[in-house]
């Protein structure tokens, strides 16, 4: 049971990160994404990662790495979104 509870919570933050994603792909425009929200997101998903190696918990450690590389994925466009925005000035 605590299993399919992680995986849904892991789930609600995975498609968080995912639809912010498309966003910044699509308009390009990172003015409606919080930097600190990810800066706190990418320690917090790593430690879930973690806890999931250490507690032999294969899917917990697949989802906190997936949900860390989709976190680093969107930090990376969002450092691009807000580029882009300052050469296009």
């Amino acid at each position: 049971m605590d299993t399919l509870v992680a995986i849904f919570a892991n789930s609600l933050v995975s498609s968080l990160l995912l639809f912010q994603s498309i966003r910044l792909l699509k308009r390009r425009k990172a003015r409606f994404l919080s930097i600190g929200l990810l800066l706190l997101m990418l320690p917090a998903t790593l430690c879930w990662a973690v806890f999931g190696y250490l507690d032999n918990k294969d899917v917990m450690l697949a989802c906190g790495a997936g949900t860390f590389l989709l976190n680093v994925v969107t930090l990376f466009l969002y450092i691009q979104a807000r580029s882009f925005r300052k050469t296009a000035i």
